[in-house]
């Protein structure tokens, strides 16, 4: 069996995730680099709090850290073949395959949480859902409502189902254009602003500035990049982190290319199970596990035996 593993990105957080993984030391280390107090925010909220983009990346990083250390704490094999996560996730995957370390990735996250959120308050964006269309026929979509502003496919999550991101402006037109063009659904989305767009580009600068300074170590190989949906070069790691800011991410894509590598086995590790839910859109026939707590942990320990 040929595994990949898979860590979530921004709009799976929850108050409570990982809640009975929290006593962890790496609680403690997470907060100190953030500045504030992540797991009281990860268990007790409010929810508000933990929408924000500068709270939710470090706890959904946070969180799929600690099932990772609870599995080798019982025993369980840390053994894929590849890595990969959605946005905020591609960094989860960039330390589950060894090549950065807890500190480096979360003080990466810290400043791309926050340099985000600032970006956000500059400009009014949005994201729209959509479902139903073909990737061409929604950039096309894009190319007619975008106007003086700024409007792109932002992720390609799974066949039939991508996310359009830009000013606010821009994001009103598109939805008229996009149920004319035959979309199923149209649903503008609950978030900040305009991820993965080119209003994210304030964020870059800070970002590739916090990069360089963090440590990347050998294994780059095993882990997919949002951006091209291949394999990280390891000569080019930031900046192609830093591309990630304003690129469309990749995701479905990125399996389809695991898929006709041999990858078989997808094993979700933290908050939630929304990508096995994209993952299952491409193939129902690769295998499927999740795991964000102790109980689910249990279930896949007794399999194991």
């Amino acid at each position: 069996m040929t595994k990949a593993y898979v860590y979530p990105g921004q709009g799976a957080q929850a108050v409570g995730m990982g809640a009975d993984l929290l006593d962890s030391p790496l609680g403690k280390t997470a907060s100190e680099i953030c500045g504030f107090d992540l797991v009281q925010t990860m268990s007790e909220g409010p929810a508000e709090l933990l929408q924000s983009t500068a709270y939710c990346q470090p706890a959904l990083f946070l969180h799929s850290a600690l099932v990772m250390e609870e599995m080798e704490k019982r025993g369980l094999e840390l053994d894929a073949q590849f890595h990969l996560g959605l946005s905020l996730g591609e960094y989860t995957a960039l330390y589950g395959a060894g090549v950065m370390s807890f500190e480096d990735v979360m003080s990466a996250l810290a400043v791309r949480g926050q340099a985000m959120q600032d970006a956000c308050d500059i400009t009014e964006g949005g994201m729209v859902s959509v479902i139903g269309l073909d990737a061409q026929t929604v950039i096309d979509v894009c190319d007619k409502a975008r106007g003086n502003g700024v409007l792109q496919a932002a992720n390609f999550n799974a066949p039939g189902q991508i996310v359009v991101s830009g000013d606010m402006q821009a994001v009103e037109r598109s939805l008229a254009l996009l149920k004319e063009a035959g979309a199923r659904r149209a649903m503008p989305l609950k978030v900040a602003g305009a991820f993965h767009s080119a209003l994210m580009a304030p964020a870059a600068e800070k970002l590739e500035e916090c990069l360089k300074k963090c440590t990347f170590k050998e294994g780059a190989e095993k882990v997919i990049s949002n951006v091209t949906a291949e394999a990280h070069d390891p000569s080019k790691i930031i900046e192609t982190l830093v591309a990630q800011i304003t690129a469309p991410v990749l995701w479905s894509q990125s399996i389809e290319n695991l898929i006709a590598k041999g990858v078989d086995s997808f094993s979700e590790w933290g908050t939630g199970k929304i990508l096995s839910g994209l993952i299952k859109r491409v193939s129902k026939e690769v295998n499927l596990e999740q795991a964000g707590s102790k109980e689910d942990l249990d279930k896949l320990f007794a399999v194991a035996e």
